[in-house]
């Protein structure tokens, strides 16, 4: 019998209050994944994360569903 399994990492919305602390959230997020992948490098990581941005009374929204690896490249996490 053969099984499949996805190594998908699905995170919650994140909530941001000010420009300042986007780069802070971000990083913690590369953090979390980088933890989550230690031991299975190897292996296709998808990610899904959603981060609200409120300023000024205004919502932005910036969401990465895609590679792991990916988001690590574009969003200039370090250590990863």
């Amino acid at each position: 019998m053969r099984s499949l399994h996805s190594f998908d990492i699905w995170m919650p919305v994140i909530w941001v209050a000010s420009n300042i602390l986007l780069p802070f959230a971000i990083n913690m997020a590369c953090n979390y994944i980088a933890e989550k992948r230690k031991g299975r490098e190897k292996e296709e990581t998808q990610v899904d994360v959603t981060f609200i941005l409120k300023s000024k009374g205004k919502e932005k929204s910036l969401h990465y569903k895609g590679d792991a690896v990916a988001f690590k490249e574009s969003s200039s996490c370090l250590d990863f």
